[in-house]
């Protein structure tokens, strides 16, 4: 997604510069946690306000003056809907010889008003908006399709308290089993 928003990522290159980072987050990490414990801080409003005070001492002691001063953001300029595109997550989809695909747990069908012999196996990309919007584009065109059947979910999971009550009736199940075959043979003998 960065590259579609023209964002340059700066990686730290060196180990010194990878441990730097690491030894400030270990650090906040455990420093502010101690810090809210000696402040008395023990509710959610209490952190939030106390976090705030935190990075500003924290800002005063530690942060550096800038080395270039210049705004480097860049203005977007190509809309909304192209933000919108931008933002979408994306994933790539091979279409079925009936010209359907998976998503989500959910089959789609790629509609076309010929036989769309030409779509069959053709890789297409799924993009999903923020919004819970789904569009599927094919060198770049956007396909219509319709979803036609939602495939069935695994089953929940279950916690410790229900596996271990589902195991014990399994267990009086199959001592009891035994027992019966043998009263049954010793009632016929």
């Amino acid at each position: 997604m960065a590259e579609r928003l023209r964002i340059e990522l700066i990686q730290a290159t060196t180990p010194q510069a990878k441990g730097r980072v690491e030894r400030a987050n270990q650090t906040l990490q455990d420093r502010l946690i101690k810090e809210m414990r000696l402040a008395g801080v023990c509710d959610i409003a209490g952190a939030q306000a106390f976090a705030q005070e935190f990075i500003e001492l924290w800002n005063a002691r530690f942060a550096r003056p800038l080395l270039e001063a210049s705004d480097a953001h860049r203005p977007w300029t190509k809309g909304v809907e192209a933000l919108d595109e931008a933002r979408a997550r994306r994933e790539e989809r091979t279409l079925s010889r009936a010209l359907t695909f998976s998503a989500g747990g959910k089959v789609y069908g790629v509609k076309t008003n010929g036989p769309g012999t030409a779509l069959r196996g053709a890789r297409v990309t799924l993009l999903h908006f923020q919004d819970g919007a789904m569009r599927v584009d094919y060198k770049n065109r956007s396909l219509p399709y319709t979803h036609f059947k939602t495939k069935p979910g695994p089953d929940p999971a279950e916690d410790e308290k229900t596996l271990d009550a589902r195991m014990a009736d399994l267990i009086a199940a199959r001592s009891a089993e035994p027992e019966a075959q043998t009263v049954s043979l010793q009632g016929r003998g």
